[in-house]
Protein backbone atom coordinates (compact mmCIF):
# COMPACT_ATOMS: atom_id res chain seq x y z
CA UNK A 1 0.00 0.00 0.00
CA UNK A 2 3.46 2.28 0.47
CA UNK A 3 1.91 6.04 0.98
CA UNK A 4 -1.28 5.02 1.35
CA UNK A 5 -1.50 2.70 4.21
CA UNK A 6 -2.10 4.67 6.82
CA UNK A 7 -5.44 6.37 5.24
CA UNK A 8 -6.63 3.38 4.75
CA UNK A 9 -6.64 2.31 8.22
CA UNK A 10 -7.87 5.35 8.87
CA UNK A 11 -10.74 5.47 7.19
CA UNK A 12 -11.68 1.95 8.20
CA UNK A 13 -11.36 3.54 11.63
CA UNK A 14 -13.76 6.11 10.64
CA UNK A 15 -16.27 4.00 8.95
CA UNK A 16 -16.82 2.05 12.19
CA UNK A 17 -17.44 5.04 14.17
CA UNK A 18 -19.68 6.35 12.02
CA UNK A 19 -21.24 3.39 12.12
CA UNK A 20 -21.76 2.83 15.77
CA UNK A 21 -19.56 -0.15 15.62
CA UNK A 22 -16.88 0.93 18.58
CA UNK A 23 -16.87 -1.00 21.60
CA UNK A 24 -20.22 -2.84 20.97
CA UNK A 25 -20.85 -6.60 21.46
CA UNK A 26 -19.48 -7.35 17.85
CA UNK A 27 -17.97 -4.51 17.00
CA UNK A 28 -14.28 -3.34 17.42
CA UNK A 29 -13.57 -3.52 21.36
CA UNK A 30 -11.36 -0.95 22.56
CA UNK A 31 -9.25 -2.85 25.17
CA UNK A 32 -7.83 -2.20 27.92
CA UNK A 33 -4.95 -2.70 30.16
CA UNK A 34 -4.35 -6.79 30.93
CA UNK A 35 -4.84 -8.23 34.70
CA UNK A 36 -1.26 -9.86 33.82
CA UNK A 37 2.04 -7.93 33.57
CA UNK A 38 2.23 -6.00 30.37
CA UNK A 39 4.42 -6.31 27.77
CA UNK A 40 5.68 -2.79 28.05
CA UNK A 41 6.73 -3.70 31.62
CA UNK A 42 8.91 -5.90 30.58
CA UNK A 43 10.36 -4.15 27.68
CA UNK A 44 11.74 -1.56 30.24
CA UNK A 45 10.98 1.26 27.90
CA UNK A 46 11.28 3.74 30.40
CA UNK A 47 15.11 3.19 31.46
CA UNK A 48 15.69 2.95 27.82
CA UNK A 49 13.95 5.80 26.37
CA UNK A 50 15.80 7.84 29.17
CA UNK A 51 18.92 7.12 27.08
CA UNK A 52 17.69 9.35 24.26
CA UNK A 53 17.91 6.78 21.96
CA UNK A 54 19.22 7.63 18.29
CA UNK A 55 17.09 6.25 15.64
CA UNK A 56 18.12 6.02 11.90
CA UNK A 57 14.57 7.16 10.83
CA UNK A 58 13.64 9.33 13.58
CA UNK A 59 13.91 12.35 11.60
CA UNK A 60 11.90 11.09 8.68
CA UNK A 61 9.02 8.66 10.23
CA UNK A 62 6.71 11.30 12.05
CA UNK A 63 4.82 8.22 14.13
CA UNK A 64 6.82 5.36 13.80
CA UNK A 65 9.61 6.77 16.06
CA UNK A 66 10.65 8.12 19.29
CA UNK A 67 9.08 11.27 19.04
CA UNK A 68 5.85 9.99 17.74
CA UNK A 69 5.23 7.15 20.51
CA UNK A 70 5.72 10.11 23.41
CA UNK A 71 3.15 12.14 21.95
CA UNK A 72 0.83 9.33 21.58
CA UNK A 73 1.74 7.71 25.03
CA UNK A 74 0.73 10.98 26.49
CA UNK A 75 -2.55 10.76 24.92
CA UNK A 76 -3.55 7.07 25.80
CA UNK A 77 -1.79 7.37 29.63
CA UNK A 78 -4.86 9.93 30.11
CA UNK A 79 -6.38 6.31 30.43
CA UNK A 80 -4.19 4.67 31.78
CA UNK A 81 -2.74 2.81 28.95
CA UNK A 82 0.47 1.75 28.05
CA UNK A 83 1.80 0.85 24.50
CA UNK A 84 5.11 -0.97 24.05
CA UNK A 85 7.13 0.79 22.96
CA UNK A 86 8.65 -1.88 19.89
CA UNK A 87 5.78 -1.38 17.91
CA UNK A 88 6.36 2.04 17.26
CA UNK A 89 10.05 3.21 17.60
CA UNK A 90 11.33 -0.23 14.98
CA UNK A 91 13.68 1.02 12.47
CA UNK A 92 12.82 1.45 8.87
CA UNK A 93 13.94 -1.80 7.23
CA UNK A 94 15.35 -0.08 3.82
CA UNK A 95 17.01 2.63 6.01
CA UNK A 96 18.28 -0.36 8.16
CA UNK A 97 19.81 -1.88 5.20
CA UNK A 98 21.44 1.15 3.53
CA UNK A 99 22.99 1.95 7.37
CA UNK A 100 24.65 -1.74 6.81
CA UNK A 101 26.14 -0.52 3.26
CA UNK A 102 26.84 3.19 4.31
CA UNK A 103 27.53 3.90 7.87
CA UNK A 104 25.30 6.27 7.99
CA UNK A 105 23.30 7.70 9.98
CA UNK A 106 25.65 5.21 12.15
CA UNK A 107 26.99 2.17 11.75
CA UNK A 108 25.54 -1.76 11.71
CA UNK A 109 27.56 -4.34 11.60
CA UNK A 110 26.12 -7.38 13.26
CA UNK A 111 22.26 -8.72 12.90
CA UNK A 112 20.19 -11.11 14.89
CA UNK A 113 17.59 -12.91 12.95
CA UNK A 114 14.75 -14.77 14.82
CA UNK A 115 12.77 -16.88 13.00
CA UNK A 116 12.34 -14.55 9.98
CA UNK A 117 13.41 -15.18 6.51
CA UNK A 118 14.53 -10.94 5.37
CA UNK A 119 15.73 -12.06 1.91
CA UNK A 120 12.61 -13.32 0.54
CA UNK A 121 9.65 -11.22 3.29
CA UNK A 122 11.51 -7.82 2.86
CA UNK A 123 11.24 -5.73 0.25
CA UNK A 124 14.17 -5.11 -2.61
CA UNK A 125 15.64 -8.78 -2.10
CA UNK A 126 18.73 -7.12 -3.49
CA UNK A 127 19.74 -4.69 -1.56
CA UNK A 128 18.74 -7.10 1.67
CA UNK A 129 21.10 -9.66 0.67
CA UNK A 130 23.81 -7.07 -0.54
CA UNK A 131 23.74 -5.72 3.33
CA UNK A 132 23.48 -9.02 5.11
CA UNK A 133 26.72 -10.05 2.83
CA UNK A 134 28.28 -6.70 4.41
CA UNK A 135 27.92 -7.61 8.13
CA UNK A 136 30.98 -8.51 10.29
CA UNK A 137 28.38 -10.88 12.41
CA UNK A 138 24.91 -12.29 11.12
CA UNK A 139 22.86 -14.76 13.20
CA UNK A 140 20.05 -16.84 12.62
CA UNK A 141 17.65 -18.55 15.24
CA UNK A 142 15.58 -20.77 12.80
CA UNK A 143 14.31 -24.13 12.98
CA UNK A 144 14.75 -24.96 9.12
CA UNK A 145 17.69 -24.18 6.53
CA UNK A 146 16.54 -20.78 4.69
CA UNK A 147 17.90 -18.91 1.94
CA UNK A 148 18.95 -16.13 5.00
CA UNK A 149 19.80 -18.87 7.13
CA UNK A 150 22.51 -20.31 4.26
CA UNK A 151 24.29 -16.47 4.63
CA UNK A 152 25.10 -16.78 8.22
CA UNK A 153 27.82 -16.93 10.53
CA UNK A 154 26.12 -19.20 12.93
CA UNK A 155 22.90 -20.90 12.84
CA UNK A 156 20.90 -21.91 16.01
CA UNK A 157 18.50 -24.19 16.12
CA UNK A 158 14.81 -22.62 17.94
CA UNK A 159 12.25 -24.71 19.36
CA UNK A 160 9.37 -25.13 17.19
CA UNK A 161 5.55 -23.88 18.79
CA UNK A 162 4.85 -27.28 20.08
CA UNK A 163 8.22 -27.64 21.74
CA UNK A 164 7.77 -24.50 24.22
CA UNK A 165 5.42 -22.56 26.47
CA UNK A 166 2.87 -20.34 24.47
CA UNK A 167 0.78 -17.31 26.55
CA UNK A 168 0.33 -15.23 23.59
CA UNK A 169 -1.01 -11.52 24.95
CA UNK A 170 -1.46 -9.42 21.99
CA UNK A 171 1.39 -7.54 22.66
CA UNK A 172 -0.30 -6.77 26.04
CA UNK A 173 -2.53 -3.85 25.11
CA UNK A 174 -5.96 -6.01 25.84
CA UNK A 175 -6.91 -8.22 28.60
CA UNK A 176 -6.95 -11.98 27.23
CA UNK A 177 -3.55 -14.51 27.58
CA UNK A 178 -4.32 -17.98 25.79
CA UNK A 179 -1.74 -20.62 24.72
CA UNK A 180 -0.92 -23.68 27.44
CA UNK A 181 2.45 -25.84 27.98
CA UNK A 182 4.87 -27.45 25.00
CA UNK A 183 3.16 -30.59 23.51
CA UNK A 184 6.77 -32.60 23.45
CA UNK A 185 10.07 -31.68 24.88
CA UNK A 186 12.57 -30.09 21.84
CA UNK A 187 14.58 -32.10 20.01
CA UNK A 188 18.19 -32.63 19.34
CA UNK A 189 19.51 -28.98 20.27
CA UNK A 190 16.57 -26.69 19.85
CA UNK A 191 15.84 -24.13 22.48
CA UNK A 192 13.15 -21.58 22.73
CA UNK A 193 14.75 -18.33 21.97
CA UNK A 194 14.43 -17.03 25.70
CA UNK A 195 17.76 -18.67 26.16
CA UNK A 196 19.36 -17.02 23.80
CA UNK A 197 18.46 -13.52 24.99
CA UNK A 198 18.59 -14.51 28.55
CA UNK A 199 22.28 -15.97 28.11
CA UNK A 200 23.20 -12.92 26.31
CA UNK A 201 21.45 -10.29 28.57
CA UNK A 202 23.73 -11.84 31.54
CA UNK A 203 26.96 -11.12 29.73
CA UNK A 204 25.95 -7.57 28.99
CA UNK A 205 25.53 -7.25 32.50
CA UNK A 206 21.11 -7.95 32.54
CA UNK A 207 21.33 -10.70 35.37
CA UNK A 208 18.73 -8.20 37.09
CA UNK A 209 16.30 -7.89 34.80
CA UNK A 210 16.41 -11.96 33.88
CA UNK A 211 15.80 -13.64 37.60
CA UNK A 212 13.69 -16.93 36.08
CA UNK A 213 15.30 -19.97 35.21
CA UNK A 214 13.39 -21.03 32.63
CA UNK A 215 11.29 -19.82 30.04
CA UNK A 216 7.72 -21.59 31.84
CA UNK A 217 8.73 -19.38 34.96
CA UNK A 218 8.94 -16.01 32.94
CA UNK A 219 5.78 -16.69 31.49
CA UNK A 220 4.07 -18.26 35.07
CA UNK A 221 5.88 -14.77 36.84
CA UNK A 222 3.92 -12.42 34.25
CA UNK A 223 0.35 -14.40 35.01
CA UNK A 224 0.94 -13.98 38.87
CA UNK A 225 -1.42 -10.49 39.12
CA UNK A 226 -4.55 -12.50 37.98
CA UNK A 227 -4.21 -15.05 40.77
CA UNK A 228 -3.76 -18.12 37.96
CA UNK A 229 -0.93 -20.11 38.34
CA UNK A 230 0.80 -22.05 35.63
CA UNK A 231 -1.02 -25.39 35.79
CA UNK A 232 -4.44 -23.70 35.91
CA UNK A 233 -3.29 -21.49 32.62
CA UNK A 234 -2.21 -24.78 30.77
CA UNK A 235 -5.17 -26.51 32.09
CA UNK A 236 -7.77 -23.75 30.38
CA UNK A 237 -5.41 -22.40 28.26
CA UNK A 238 -6.88 -18.91 28.33
CA UNK A 239 -7.37 -16.40 30.90
CA UNK A 240 -9.69 -13.36 30.17
CA UNK A 241 -11.61 -11.09 31.91
CA UNK A 242 -15.48 -10.41 31.22
CA UNK A 243 -15.87 -7.98 28.56
CA UNK A 244 -17.28 -4.27 29.12
CA UNK A 245 -18.85 -2.17 26.90
CA UNK A 246 -19.14 1.17 25.97
CA UNK A 247 -16.66 2.04 28.23
CA UNK A 248 -16.37 5.66 26.84
CA UNK A 249 -19.72 6.35 28.44
CA UNK A 250 -18.81 5.39 32.40
CA UNK A 251 -17.94 8.40 34.86
CA UNK A 252 -14.46 8.22 36.13
CA UNK A 253 -13.20 8.69 39.38
CA UNK A 254 -12.84 12.09 39.23
CA UNK A 255 -16.85 12.56 37.67
CA UNK A 256 -15.50 13.17 34.55
CA UNK A 257 -16.86 10.93 31.20
CA UNK A 258 -14.12 8.85 29.96
CA UNK A 259 -14.43 9.27 26.46
CA UNK A 260 -11.91 8.36 24.00
CA UNK A 261 -7.87 8.77 24.07
CA UNK A 262 -7.91 11.80 21.73
CA UNK A 263 -7.51 15.45 22.40
CA UNK A 264 -10.96 16.37 22.60
CA UNK A 265 -12.16 13.51 24.50
CA UNK A 266 -14.09 12.24 21.26
CA UNK A 267 -14.33 10.32 18.11
CA UNK A 268 -12.12 12.49 16.15
CA UNK A 269 -12.63 11.77 12.28
CA UNK A 270 -10.26 14.84 12.00
CA UNK A 271 -8.06 13.73 13.69
CA UNK A 272 -6.09 16.54 15.80
CA UNK A 273 -3.27 14.27 16.50
CA UNK A 274 -2.34 14.20 13.11
CA UNK A 275 -2.95 18.04 12.70
CA UNK A 276 -0.23 18.19 15.63
CA UNK A 277 2.39 15.94 14.10
CA UNK A 278 2.20 18.11 10.43
CA UNK A 279 0.16 15.61 8.65
CA UNK A 280 -3.87 15.90 6.89
CA UNK A 281 -6.25 15.46 9.94
CA UNK A 282 -8.71 13.55 7.03
CA UNK A 283 -7.12 10.62 5.14
CA UNK A 284 -6.87 10.88 1.57
CA UNK A 285 -5.96 8.83 -1.08
CA UNK A 286 -2.25 8.87 -2.20
CA UNK A 287 -1.72 8.75 -6.26
CA UNK A 288 -0.51 5.15 -7.39
CA UNK A 289 2.25 5.14 -9.90
CA UNK A 290 1.08 5.38 -12.91
CA UNK A 291 1.53 2.67 -16.06
CA UNK A 292 3.15 3.33 -18.84
CA UNK A 293 3.86 1.79 -22.36
CA UNK A 294 6.67 -0.70 -20.97
CA UNK A 295 4.81 -1.33 -17.97
CA UNK A 296 1.17 -1.83 -18.68
CA UNK A 297 -0.29 -3.78 -16.26
CA UNK A 298 -0.60 -3.24 -12.12
CA UNK A 299 1.08 -6.17 -10.04
CA UNK A 300 0.54 -6.96 -6.40
CA UNK A 301 2.21 -9.15 -4.26
CA UNK A 302 1.95 -10.75 -1.10
CA UNK A 303 -0.90 -13.41 -1.95
CA UNK A 304 -0.17 -16.29 -0.21
CA UNK A 305 -1.28 -19.69 -1.07
CA UNK A 306 -1.89 -23.01 1.21
CA UNK A 307 -0.39 -25.02 2.20
CA UNK A 308 2.59 -22.57 2.63
CA UNK A 309 2.70 -19.75 5.29
CA UNK A 310 4.95 -16.53 3.76
CA UNK A 311 8.25 -18.75 3.33
CA UNK A 312 7.98 -21.14 4.95
CA UNK A 313 7.30 -24.87 4.39
CA UNK A 314 8.50 -24.82 0.93
CA UNK A 315 11.18 -28.03 1.44
CA UNK A 316 8.32 -29.72 2.14
CA UNK A 317 7.94 -32.57 -0.27
CA UNK A 318 4.12 -33.24 0.38
CA UNK A 319 3.62 -30.12 0.63
CA UNK A 320 5.43 -29.22 -2.75
CA UNK A 321 2.88 -31.77 -4.42
CA UNK A 322 0.01 -30.10 -3.36
CA UNK A 323 1.22 -26.94 -4.81
CA UNK A 324 4.47 -27.31 -6.73
CA UNK A 325 5.12 -24.02 -8.30
CA UNK A 326 4.99 -20.99 -7.78
CA UNK A 327 2.00 -18.29 -9.42
CA UNK A 328 1.32 -15.54 -11.39
CA UNK A 329 -2.46 -14.85 -11.20
CA UNK A 330 -4.52 -12.99 -14.10
CA UNK A 331 -8.49 -12.77 -15.49
CA UNK A 332 -8.62 -14.69 -18.43
CA UNK A 333 -9.39 -11.37 -19.96
CA UNK A 334 -5.34 -10.14 -19.44
CA UNK A 335 -4.43 -13.72 -20.57
CA UNK A 336 -6.00 -13.67 -23.51
CA UNK A 337 -4.22 -10.41 -24.26
CA UNK A 338 -1.10 -11.56 -23.14
CA UNK A 339 -1.34 -14.72 -25.34
CA UNK A 340 -1.21 -16.69 -22.22
CA UNK A 341 -2.78 -20.03 -21.14
CA UNK A 342 -2.95 -21.49 -17.83
CA UNK A 343 0.38 -23.61 -16.72
CA UNK A 344 2.54 -21.41 -19.14
CA UNK A 345 5.87 -20.07 -17.31
CA UNK A 346 6.05 -15.89 -17.54
CA UNK A 347 8.55 -13.59 -16.56
CA UNK A 348 6.95 -10.64 -14.60
CA UNK A 349 9.19 -7.48 -14.56
CA UNK A 350 9.24 -4.28 -13.15
CA UNK A 351 11.63 -1.89 -12.66
CA UNK A 352 13.23 -3.44 -10.01
CA UNK A 353 13.77 -6.83 -11.46
CA UNK A 354 12.45 -9.81 -13.07
CA UNK A 355 10.95 -13.19 -11.42
CA UNK A 356 9.60 -16.15 -12.66
CA UNK A 357 5.65 -17.49 -12.13
CA UNK A 358 3.21 -20.28 -13.72
CA UNK A 359 0.13 -18.51 -14.87
CA UNK A 360 -3.07 -19.21 -13.15
CA UNK A 361 -6.29 -18.24 -14.59
CA UNK A 362 -8.93 -17.04 -12.16
CA UNK A 363 -11.91 -14.34 -11.86
CA UNK A 364 -10.20 -11.00 -11.12
CA UNK A 365 -9.78 -7.54 -12.19
CA UNK A 366 -8.57 -6.68 -15.52
CA UNK A 367 -4.79 -5.48 -16.55
CA UNK A 368 -3.63 -6.58 -12.85
CA UNK A 369 -1.43 -9.57 -11.86
CA UNK A 370 -1.11 -11.09 -8.51
CA UNK A 371 2.41 -12.78 -7.80
CA UNK A 372 2.60 -15.62 -5.31
CA UNK A 373 4.56 -14.13 -2.00
CA UNK A 374 7.70 -15.75 -0.59
CA UNK A 375 8.75 -18.25 -2.91
CA UNK A 376 11.83 -20.24 -2.74
CA UNK A 377 13.27 -23.63 -3.92
CA UNK A 378 14.70 -25.52 -1.47
CA UNK A 379 15.98 -28.47 -4.05
CA UNK A 380 18.56 -25.98 -5.50
CA UNK A 381 21.85 -25.80 -4.19
CA UNK A 382 22.03 -24.38 -0.38
CA UNK A 383 25.03 -22.33 -1.21
CA UNK A 384 25.80 -19.13 -3.42
CA UNK A 385 25.22 -18.26 -6.00
CA UNK A 386 21.70 -20.29 -5.45
CA UNK A 387 20.95 -20.08 -2.30
CA UNK A 388 17.66 -22.36 -2.73
CA UNK A 389 16.80 -20.95 -5.82
CA UNK A 390 16.30 -17.70 -4.19
CA UNK A 391 17.13 -15.74 -7.34
CA UNK A 392 14.35 -17.21 -9.46
CA UNK A 393 10.43 -16.73 -8.26
CA UNK A 394 10.72 -14.30 -4.99
CA UNK A 395 8.24 -11.42 -4.98
CA UNK A 396 10.39 -9.02 -3.58
CA UNK A 397 12.91 -8.92 -6.09
CA UNK A 398 10.21 -7.23 -7.79
CA UNK A 399 9.18 -4.61 -4.77
CA UNK A 400 10.88 -1.08 -3.98
CA UNK A 401 11.41 -0.64 -0.28
CA UNK A 402 12.87 3.02 -0.45
CA UNK A 403 12.75 5.08 2.54
CA UNK A 404 10.81 7.97 -0.03
CA UNK A 405 8.47 6.26 -1.00
CA UNK A 406 7.16 4.85 2.09
CA UNK A 407 4.00 6.06 4.22
CA UNK A 408 5.50 9.24 5.96
CA UNK A 409 3.73 8.20 9.55
CA UNK A 410 4.55 4.70 9.61
CA UNK A 411 6.74 3.19 7.00
CA UNK A 412 4.80 0.85 5.09
CA UNK A 413 6.33 0.41 1.65
CA UNK A 414 4.98 0.03 -1.65
CA UNK A 415 4.13 -4.00 -2.26
CA UNK A 416 0.70 -3.40 -4.33
CA UNK A 417 -0.11 -1.25 -6.87
CA UNK A 418 2.96 -1.68 -8.98
CA UNK A 419 3.54 -1.21 -12.54
CA UNK A 420 4.65 -4.22 -14.20
CA UNK A 421 5.18 -6.11 -17.45
CA UNK A 422 4.46 -9.94 -18.33
CA UNK A 423 6.66 -11.67 -20.49
CA UNK A 424 6.26 -15.35 -21.78
CA UNK A 425 9.06 -17.78 -21.59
Amino acid sequence: LGKNTFPTYRGLAILRAITGNVDVMGGSHLSVMPDFIPEVELELSTEFAATNPQSISQEKLKLQSYGGYAKLRELTMKHNKQLPMRYLTSAHPNRVWKAMLTGEPYPIRSMIVMGSNPLLTQADTKLVYEALKSLDLLIVLELFETPTSMLADYVLPSAGVLERPVMETNAGVSNIAYGGDKAVEPYYERRPDYYFFKELGARLGQEKDWPWETYTDALAASLEPTGYDWDIYREYGLYTAENEYQKYEKVNENGEVNGFATKTGKVEIYSEFLKDLGEDPLPKPQILPEKDEKFPLTMISGARHQPYYASSYHQLERFRKIHPHPIVEMSPETGKKLGLKEGEYVEVETERGKARFMTKIITMCDDVVSVEYGWWHPEMKAAEPELGGLWLSNANILTNGDFETSDPLVGTWTYNGIPCRVNKI
